[in-house]
């Protein structure tokens, strides 16, 4: 703790006065005066889409669904899958090759 105070206390002449630094981060409202001390004035920008998400756009060429890993070769379509199944009562995890050829 001390030395976060040393260090502190070495920096502070570099960053200016810690009034000057607040006023720098912090946002100043830029509000009209009243006229009448006894009036209240509220001022403010609400922008309800400001933290709202927004639905992403996909990509060119990207389908509904899980990817699909194929490609083209010999006249045919090579992919691979995954599959689980169950095999007596234990999950059983699967990596299938296809190659599909038209006749």
């Amino acid at each position: 703790m001390q030395a976060l105070l040393i260090l502190g206390l070495q920096i502070a002449p570099v960053l200016g006065s810690p009034v000057a630094i607040l006023s720098k981060l912090s946002a100043v409202p830029t509000c009209p005066e009243a006229n009448d001390p006894a009036d209240i004035v509220v001022c403010g920008h609400v922008d309800t889409d400001r933290y709202r998400l927004r639905p992403l756009t996909p990509p060119l060429g990207v389908r509904d669904g899980p990817p699909l890993a194929q490609t083209g070769i010999g006249g045919g379509t090579l992919g691979v899958t995954t599959q689980q199944v169950m095999i007596g009562n234990v999950p059983s995890n699967r990596v299938m090759l296809s190659l599909k050829l038209p006749f």
